[in-house]
C-alpha cells in the first residue's frame, strides 16, 4: 500500500532558480559537509550530481538518486538500499522575487503493519528534512548572494 507523507511548506529567502540550482546537483552536499545542521543525525557517505550515499542514524545505509528534474519546479528521487519502495519529490514555487516556497511529498509502500508502527516517525522524519532544507538554503544561499 503507497502511502504518501507531505511536509509543511517552508519559505526560502530566495529566487525559485537559486533554490532549484542548489538542491538539483547533489554535488551540492559538499556544503552540507561543512555545516552543523545534522551533526550526529546522518554522514555523506559519497555523491555525484544524480546520487548519494548516505548513514543515517538509526536506518543504516540510504542511498538517493535523483530520477527526474522539472527546471525551476522540481525534483524527483528514488530510495536504494531499503527494504521498502521509497520515492520522493521536493517541489519549488517561487510566491514573489527571493520568496520561494518548498515542500517536500514522500510515498513509501508500506505494509499495513509497517504503517502503524512507523507512520509517525516517517511523517516527523519527512518534516525534520523540510525544515533542515529552510535553515540550510536560507543561510547557504543568503551567504552565496
Amino acid at each position: 500500500m503507497i502511502t504518501t507523507y507531505h511536509s509543511n511548506i517552508k519559505t526560502i529567502s530566495s529566487s525559485g532558480p537559486a533554490v532549484y540550482k542548489m538542491l538539483s546537483d547533489l554535488n551540492n552536499l559538499e556544503i552540507v559537509g561543512h555545516t552543523s545542521f545534522m551533526a550526529g543525525k546522518f554522514q555523506i557517505l559519497s555523491y555525484d550530481e544524480n546520487t548519494c550515499l548516505l548513514d543515517i542514524e538509526k536506518l543504516g545505509r540510504v542511498g538517493i538518486a535523483i530520477v527526474e528534474r522539472k527546471e525551476h519546479k522540481y525534483i524527483r528521487f528514488q530510495s536504494k538500499h531499503l527494504p521498502i519502495c521509497a520515492e520522493g519529490e521536493i517541489f519549488i514555487d517561487e510566491v514573489l522575487e527571493n520568496q520561494t516556497q518548498l515542500q517536500l511529498v514522500l510515498a513509501a509502500d508500506l505494509t499495513w503493519t509497517l504503517k502503524m508502527m512507523l507512520n509517525r516517525q516517517i511523517e516527523k522524519g519527512v518534516n525534520q528534512l523540510a525544515d533542515f532544507f529552510e535553515e540550510f538554503l536560507n543561510t547557504s544561499l543568503d551567504q552565496t548572494v
